[in-house]
């Protein structure tokens, strides 16, 4: 269920920014998949900003570059969908 629901809120990210895009595109499905991955590779580290695992002799340790966040898309995946990473302009013209 977990991986469904990382998949749906992937989606949902990009259609959130790119509302036409095809619900076959390869790169939005490439993007889900890297995004879906790193996040559960992480998940057991959210809240950490650094951490150490210790298994007989050899330590491994890591810093988080965005502690806080499980799906995380990166400046590559943005570049990949053509989504900016700058807001668009606005304006009003209000009475």
């Amino acid at each position: 269920q977990l991986d469904a629901d990382l998949i749906a809120a992937a989606g949902l990210w990009i259609r959130d920014r790119k509302p036409w895009i095809p619900d076959d595109d390869p790169a939005a499905h490439f993007v889900v998949t890297q995004v879906v991955r790193a996040a559960r590779q992480t998940e057991k580290y959210l809240g950490l900003i650094s951490f150490t695992r210790t298994v007989g002799g050899v330590s491994n340790s890591g810093t988080l570059a965005n502690p806080g966040e499980l799906l995380v898309f990166t400046d590559f995946h943005h570049q990949l969908l053509a989504i900016s990473r700058i807001g668009a302009a606005s304006w009003y013209f209000g009475d």
